[in-house]
């Protein structure tokens, strides 16, 4: 997980939320059943693990799991957090503006009411394979003539990839078209495509300790060979994944 996903534009972020109350719940049930891992970040993108400890819907309440930091504990009960925890292929995640402190079995737990809403934002429409390399793949932006813009690539797929604006500086509006870019995938070469800005969101990266800018882009013109040298490098990709599983 990457931490809270901001959109530059609210209606972005809109299409995902949940307000069914059946809904909501049985998705607290399933991370409390399965025991999935969730985090709780503050305002200034300090996160700690935590866990559904225990979800009652008669009375309206969740119970999460205090963090291994008692600062982070402390600040969390004083400024409130956001949520977020993967949910099969999606990302859960909202605010909570108030927690309060409990005991449960041996020790503390964090008490908060179910939400009325929460967005459930799901990320890959196409199966997309993550790029584990840091140096030598990236995407080459043409620059207005003036050179390329070298823009790692974090994860990549047959319609489209993303990219990792980690100093927040490129210039790439929701729709805009991008011709001539060229996908540097070790093994296979230079892809080349046009492409089209789809959406783009903040989070926190705990790697570079920043805060950095994640561009879904969506191949507008690919020929067949580009896509058979695209397809070729995900199933290198998968590969490596399964041998190391």
């Amino acid at each position: 997980m990457t931490g809270i996903i901001r959109f530059e534009s609210p209606a972005e972020l809109e299409r995902f939320k949940v307000e069914s109350r059946n809904s909501i719940v049985t998705i607290f049930q399933q991370l409390e059943r399965k025991g999935v891992p969730v985090h709780l970040q503050t305002a200034e993108g300090k996160a700690g693990e935590s866990q559904v400890l225990h979800i009652d819907s008669k009375n309206n309440t969740l119970l999460l799991a205090y963090t291994k930091s008692h600062d982070l504990n402390s600040k969390i009960l004083e400024n409130g957090a956001y949520f977020y925890a993967d949910h099969f292929s999606a990302q859960v995640q909202f605010y909570i503006p108030k927690l309060a402190k409990v005991m449960f079995q041996d020790g503390y737990a964090f008490t908060v009411s179910i939400p009325n809403e929460l967005y459930r934002i799901q990320r890959r429409e196409n199966f997309r394979a993550r790029v584990p390399e840091r140096n030598g793949v990236s995407c080459a932006i043409p620059n207005n003539g003036a050179g390329f813009y070298q823009v790692p690539i974090a994860d990549i797929s047959r319609g489209g990839v993303a990219l990792l604006d980690e100093k927040n500086t490129l210039s790439l509006e929701q729709g805009k078209v991008l011709r001539n870019c060229q996908l540097q995938l070790p093994t296979v070469g230079a892809v080349n495509a046009d492409m089209q800005v789809r959406n783009r969101y903040h989070y926190y990266s705990d790697e570079l300790h920043q805060e950095v800018s994640r561009i879904g882009c969506q191949f507008a013109a690919i020929s067949s060979g580009m896509e058979n040298l695209l397809q070729r490098y995900i199933d290198q990709l998968e590969m490596r994944r399964r041998s190391s599983m």
